[in-house]
Order: structure tokens, then C-alpha cells, then sequence
């Protein structure tokens, strides 16, 4: 079997006729009326796809979620450090870049598994709900502009030349979550992690060491241009109409609907970084619609918009 790598290139000097047959060939039925670029394009990500491996199916759950404004399942953020004081002990657990847990030199599966590996205490599935129901609606109370509750809570925030440290009252959080603090626990809570200010425009970023934003909040407009990119996609794959017929029933011009559809042919990595706020800091909804962003190849576009340490996971 030829190398991926190769046929991709082969494509890049291919007639319309040969990528249309390519397409029916691999795929089956006619090829989508799209311009060549945007069908080499797809046809790579075909080839890809087969080769390695699509969408995962937790992905392609997400996009249908956020599509419809459903709640997303949270995960540790990569590149958090916290810091607890337990029985007279100070316990530091590292949530790494790849997501795994790490504590008294072994990796867990969840911060739950750790908090209970600590306190021995293991709570009712009850308890577990409304405790994260309690946390939703603090961290949406926290975001309001000059939020009363976060200036309770934030103790202080030292920012070093590559290292963020925020301290927080024990006793605030807690109140906060409608619990009480135990009287031998630590009056406050540190949560560090490695990052740097840098300028974006006139705003001010904090970006870790290996590219990343270091609050790995997802860029808004990115990702509704994926979901809509998927969407766009999903109806020309199946052949019901052509992009310049879309770009009618859709209002916009035939070189928007273009622009947008190629995030359809990220790599699922890229996608899933971009769904999580871990793409680098410089790839953002502009960038990626520019002609061009899209490299064919996914080992391509991971190096230019993962951050170092998520290249190859």
C-alpha cells in the first residue's frame, strides 16, 4: 500500500476527473461539488481517517453538545499543580499536559481517586452532584465582571517571570459551596502553574511555556465556526447541494461557506484541542480561515497549532 504521505502529494496534481473518482472510489456514491482544493482536502482527510483513525466517538459528542448548547463533561485542566495541606502533610497533585493525574508518584484516574486516596473518606454519588452543582454555579459567579465572590475568595495572586500562583481563603471557598471547613485544614488553598503575561492587541494573556493559553478557556468564536464548519460539511459530503447552492440558503458568499468548511478537515486532534482551549495561543478563528491555514497532512497541522507537548499524544 502506497504511504499516506505520498498520495496526498500525488493529489496535489491531480485533475478534478481523478480526484472525483479517488473520491468515489474510497468513499463511495459522487464526489461532493466542491471546488478541487476544498476536495483534496477532504479526500486527505478520508485517507487519514483510515489510516489513523477519525473523530473519536467522545469528540464527535462534544460538537453535537456544544452544537446544541448542551452542558459539556469537564476534565482536569492540563498543567494545573495544586497544593493541599492534609494531616499535617502538604500533598501536591499535578494534573500534566497529557491529562493524567499524578500523586505520591503514581497516576489516578480522576482528582476524586486522589481526594479519597488522601482523606479516606469516599462520598455518596448524591453528595458528588450536588457538590458539582454547587461548583458550576461558583465558577459562573466567579466570571461575572467584578464579582464580589471572587474578590472573597482570591487571597493573592503572585505572577512571576514563569510561574502564576493564586491563593485562596479556605474559609471562603467553602462558605461558597455551602460547606464548613474543617478546623485542623488549612487556612488558605495555592494552585500555581507555569505560565508568562504576553500582549495580544491591548489585552494581556497569560501563555504557558510550550505555547498554550494557560486558562484553557475555549475560544468562543473558534469553535462555533467548527460546529458550523461540521455542519456545512455534513450536508455537502451527502451530496445535497453544492457550496455556491449552500452559500445561498445559508445568505453568506460561496468564499465563506469555503473558508468555514475547511475546519471541518482539522485533524482530531486539532479539533479536540480547539474544544478544550489547548490549541496554541496564535491559532484562532482568523488564522484558521485564511487560505491556506489548512495543511493537508495532520502531523503538519499538529506541529504548527498543538502545543509542544500535545504533538504525537
Amino acid at each position: 500500500m502506497m504511504d499516506v504521505a505520498v498520495i496526498i502529494a500525488k493529489m496535489e496534481t491531480e485533475p478534478t476527473a481523478v480526484l472525483r473518482e479517488r473520491w468515489h472510489r474510497l468513499v463511495g456514491g459522487p464526489a461532493p461539488r466542491v471546488s478541487p482544493k476544498m476536495l483534496r482536502l477532504a479526500l486527505a482527510w478520508e485517507i487519514q481517517a483510515r489510516a489513523s483513525g477519525g473523530l473519536s466517538r467522545s469528540c464527535s459528542r462534544t460538537l453535537d453538545q456544544v452544537g446544541r448548547a448542551q452542558t459539556r463533561t469537564r476534565t482536569a485542566v492540563a498543567g494545573t499543580r495544586l497544593v493541599r495541606e492534609w494531616g499535617g502533610r502538604v500533598h501536591v497533585v499535578v494534573v500534566g499536559e497529557d491529562r493524567i493525574i499524578r500523586w505520591d508518584n503514581r497516576e489516578w484516574r480522576s482528582l476524586s481517586e486522589v481526594a479519597r486516596a488522601i482523606t479516606g473518606t469516599r462520598w455518596s454519588g448524591h453528595q458528588v452532584a450536588e457538590l458539582h452543582a454547587r461548583c458550576t454555579q461558583l465558577s459562573t459567579d466567579v466570571r461575572e465582571p467584578r464579582s464580589p465572590v471572587l474578590a472573597g475568595i482570591v487571597h493573592t495572586v503572585a505572577v512571576g517571570t514563569n510561574t502564576v500562583t493564586v491563593s485562596c481563603d479556605s474559609e471562603m471557598v467553602a462558605r461558597s459551596l455551602g460547606m464548613a471547613r474543617l478546623a485542623d485544614g488549612p487556612a488558605t488553598i495555592e494552585t500555581s502553574c507555569s505560565a508568562r503575561l504576553t500582549r495580544s492587541g491591548r489585552a494581556l494573556r497569560l501563555v504557558r511555556d510550550n505555547g498554550s493559553v494557560a486558562h484553557a478557556t475555549p475560544d468562543r468564536s473558534l469553535v462555533r465556526l467548527l460546529i458550523q464548519a461540521h455542519r456545512w460539511w455534513r450536508v455537502l459530503r451527502a451530496g445535497e447541494m453544492s457550496a455556491s447552492e449552500l452559500a445561498v440558503r445559508e445568505g453568506v458568499t460561496s468564499s465563506y461557506v469555503t473558508r468555514i468548511t475547511r475546519l471541518a478537515f482539522l485533524a482530531p486532534a486539532v479539533t479536540e484541542a480547539v474544544l478544550a482551549g489547548h490549541q496554541r495561543a496564535s491559532v484562532t478563528a482568523a488564522s484558521l480561515t485564511v487560505e491556506g491555514a489548512i495543511a493537508p497532512e495532520w502531523r503538519d497541522q499538529m506541529a504548527a497549532m498543538l502545543p509542544g507537548r500535545l504533538v504525537g499524544k
